[in-house]
């Protein structure tokens, strides 16, 4: 935020004269679904790993016709899970 009212200013389209700050403070709170055990871990990895071999095995016979930048995004995207998934699984287990 300070940065963006810095550019602002900068650009002459705000004028900082009476600056006010309110001090509500917002607890963090992380849903239920955002703390996986071990085995549902588990199981998201072997999906994931399924996802990105079907996508690196894929033909060019899928029923939409993608882009060779489309193609690349999506393996990368499910080699990211991947790999968010294994150092998930990694922290639990130590």
């Amino acid at each position: 935020m300070t940065q963006l009212l810095g550019q602002l200013q900068q650009a002459g389209l705000v004028a900082l004269e009476h600056v006010a700050q309110d001090g509500i403070r917002v607890r963090a709170s992380a849903g239920a679904s955002s703390f996986h055990r071990q085995p549902t871990l588990e199981k998201s990895l072997a999906a994931a790993k399924d996802s990105l071999a079907a996508l690196e095995a894929a033909s060019d016979t899928a029923t939409e016709p993608l882009s060779a930048r489309q193609k690349a995004a999506r393996k990368r995207a499910a080699r990211e899970r991947v790999e968010r998934l294994e150092a998930a699984l990694a922290e639990t287990s130590s």
